[in-house]
């Protein structure tokens, strides 16, 4: 039977006899969440082994969750990852010189690898799904911005106005976009739009759909539409969406103004 505390004292001695060492690497992307305990991951990843009982999976999971919970990071998941990856293999590079100090038996050394794979495998698989909430919470607060502020009808002059579109275009949003800026168009008696699509994520097919509909609406009401910040991804999709280009456009929203004389 291995004895674990045995195994944990082992890494302990040989893992913080340099501060310096590769294993306080990982202290630089993980950070506790509670400030009043200390930071020193090695210190809790030799802790897991703090045990005489037997280390079941289950256990492991346990004990891989509870040290997640206590971290969090700011740096890109992908760095961590590789990170937490090196650090395994210098832990399980100790297992085969603790193994013959302590005239362990291969599969006893094996059991021992495994359990630091199936603990690191755990801890990272947490943090990974941790890390792609985070990034899902994100982007829906951002695109809850986004939708607050609409797309607003910016005046040039008096007769000519800019609409710059931004972040993802759904229907719901489509909708609310043209029922507002048409109001406002007649309201104004606008005679030049210009629609600018730099702010664009992509053009798929619901934003392909609106900004046809809101190009034809706006000529229906006699106002001339110009479409800038067409860069070549956004013409290749436009032309595989089948938008036509009927509607002038322009690559930048510099050149549309310059060359529309707004202020005839």
């Amino acid at each position: 039977m291995v004895h674990y505390t045995h195994f944990r004292n082992y890494l302990v001695q040989n893992t913080n006899f340099n501060v310096n060492n590769k294993f306080k690497d990982i202290d630089q992307y993980l950070f506790i969440k509670d400030k009043t305990q200390p930071s020193n991951f090695n210190d809790r990843f030799c802790d897991v082994f703090n045990t005489e009982e037997n280390l079941t999976t289950k256990i492991l999971e346990d004990k891989a969750k509870d040290l997640n919970d206590q971290y969090y990071f700011n740096f890109p998941i992908e760095e961590i990852v590789s990170k937490l990856s090196e650090v395994k293999w210098l832990y399980i590079d100790l297992v085969e010189s603790f193994c013959t100090e302590n005239a362990l038996s291969f599969y006893q050394g094996l059991r021992i690898c495994n359990l630091i794979t199936l603990f690191f495998d755990q801890f990272i698989s947490r943090l990974t799904t941790s890390a792609f909430k985070a990034y899902n919470d994100f982007m829906l607060e951002q695109e809850k911005v986004i939708e607050s502020l609409g797309s607003p009808l910016i005046r040039l002059s008096i007769n000519s106005a800019l609409v710059p579109l931004f972040g993802h275009i759904n229907n719901t949003r489509a909708e609310k976009i043209i029922t507002s800026i048409t109001q406002e168009v007649g309201e104004l008696q606008l005679d030049n739009i210009f629609v600018d699509l730099t702010g664009l994520k992509s053009l798929n097919k619901d934003a392909s759909l609106f900004i046809s509909n809101l190009t034809e609406t706006l000529k229906i009401m006699g106002t001339k539409i110009v479409i800038s910040g067409v860069h070549p991804d956004i013409a290749k999709s436009a032309m595989y969406m089948g938008l036509n280009g009927s509607t002038e456009s322009k690559s930048s929203l510099h050149l549309a103004i310059s060359q529309g004389r707004i202020f005839s």
